[in-house]
């Protein structure tokens, strides 16, 4: 992007040689001079500075030097000026410039006044015994004006993907703010290349980023992600926690969050079915849109009904079969065995004798010990999605042959329906582990049955090119 040059039509203070690792209060950035130091990462900084052309406060990040203007860092600067041009809301963070100085890139967004992550208001809340009165209404409050927000990016075709605690900033007056656009899929706008890494942040991911399903995925996913930081934000414990990524996507993927109730006792009935509702693994049993979702949460403060309903038993039940489709199978088999040939009193001690091994059977079905059987389809294709997921993993990690290996066990009849999933990557751990030909040969045939395939399926086949030829 040009330079910054709004400062030709008036004087303005002699620029302080820039230093890309270091900067000083006083310096000049283009049209901005640097006034204090208000954080700093891995690939920048973050500086409370002063607009000289319009005279307005403003935080500005600052993109360390080895942040290139290849690199991906200025990627996402791009991309979130691009999100944030479409949208004026006081729910979300204004972008007002983006530009390069002197070899420096930066980014001037509206600064909040006192403003601090819900991330780290969480983290204090830990730390004391008692929360305050009224603490889990004012969550509701808080989250409901977050909701808005979003609704206003989903009503504008912005989709943020990185929804989670430490991108709220909250200012005065507890008004929450939605930052960070940076991974936000803008519909008709350029799409972030990835080399093999997850759109968001694990803990707070949808199932369907968890299982990197770029097809298909929707306005639903910043639900299920300000659900969970609403379920952290009532009971200051993550719905999906783990010491790996793994772990975490295994746990998003298939195991429920525990009630809120059963982790403290003080979080209401009705908000605790709010969170659970907006953590439902089916994206069309979550709320509808962000606008239903706040809606539910202003019923909850207001003491009126909630739209949303917790699950009965046979949901729950339906949603496990769903999940577990081989041990479910195999205990109805097993019931109905019982059911049918036997009869009179003893037929409920035969159903339990039945029962029981029949859910070992099933169990150990799923993990493919039971020679001679096949799993069924759906078991099928959770198999291999999650070996893609383990490939993808590894592959970040640099573990190449660890990820070539779990991609050698992805199904066949999985590849021809997933090529652009698969075989990139294939071609890509191949490649790594110093088997140019086959690699060669799996990019070739990715590029076949890619042929003609929407462009956002082309990301990963971009990136196999780009390393293979």
């Amino acid at each position: 992007m040009a330079d910054d040059k709004s400062t030709e039509s008036r004087p303005t203070p002699a620029p302080i040689p820039v230093q890309r690792s270091e900067f000083e209060a006083g310096q000049m950035i283009g049209d901005f001079q640097l006034v204090s130091e208000l954080g700093r990462g891995g690939v920048g900084v973050v500086w409370e500075a002063k607009q000289l052309s319009v005279g307005r406060p403003v935080a500005l990040k600052i993109l360390f030097h080895h942040a290139t203007p290849e690199g991906r860092t200025l990627e996402r600067f791009k991309r979130e000026a691009e999100a944030c041009g479409r949208l004026s809301h006081p729910g979300i963070v204004q972008v007002y410039a983006i530009g390069e100085a002197n070899g420096v890139h930066y980014m001037a967004q509206e600064l909040v006044p006192g403003g601090y992550t819900l991330g780290d208001s969480l983290e204090e809340f830990r730390g004391e015994k008692k929360l305050p009165s009224g603490y889990h209404r004012e969550c509701a409050a808080l989250f409901a004006k977050l909701a808005d927000a979003l609704h206003h990016a989903h009503e504008r075709k912005v989709i943020h993907r990185d929804v989670k605690p430490s991108n709220i900033l909250v200012g005065e007056k507890d008004a929450p703010k939605v930052a960070d656009f940076g991974l936000a899929k803008v519909e008709g706008g350029l799409e972030l290349s990835r080399t093999g890494e997850f759109m968001g942040t694990p803990f707070y991911m949808s199932p369907e980023q968890a299982a990197a399903r770029r097809m298909g995925l929707d306005h639903r996913t910043d639900v299920f992600s300000l659900g969970a930081s609403l379920y952290e934000a009532v009971t200051l414990v993550r719905a999906f926690g783990g010491e790996t990524s793994q772990e975490v996507f295994h746990k998003i993927l298939t195991v429920d969050p525990s009630d809120p109730r059963g982790i403290r006792s003080d979080v209401p009935r009705d908000l605790s079915i709010i969170c659970l509702k907006a953590l439902e693994k089916d994206p069309d049993r979550r709320y509808r849109t962000m606008e239903d979702f706040a809606d539910d949460l202003r019923r909850f403060i207001a003491n009126r009904s909630i739209q949303a309903r917790p699950p009965g038993r046979l949901a729950r039940a339906t949603k496990w079969s769903r999940r577990h489709p081989v041990v479910s199978t195999s205990i109805a088999v097993a019931v109905g065995t019982a059911l049918i040939t036997l009869g009179g009193v003893g037929i409920w001690f035969r159903v339990k004798d039945l029962a029981t091994p029949a859910m070992e059977q099933g169990t150990q079905l799923l993990g493919g010990k039971i020679p001679g059987v096949t799993a069924s389809p759906e078991v099928q294709r959770l198999e291999n999605e999650g070996r893609v997921m383990a490939a993808r993993l590894s592959y970040g990690d640099g573990d190449y042959a660890a990820a070539l290996a779990a991609l050698e066990e992805v199904g066949e009849a999985y590849t021809a329906a997933h090529p652009g999933e698969v075989l990139p990557y294939l071609a890509m751990c191949q490649w790594q582990v110093g088997r140019q030909d086959e690699a060669r040969a799996t990019l070739e045939r990715a590029q076949e049955l890619l042929d003609g395939a929407d462009e956002s399926e082309l990301d990963f086949l971009r990136r196999a090119e780009e390393l293979i030829e």
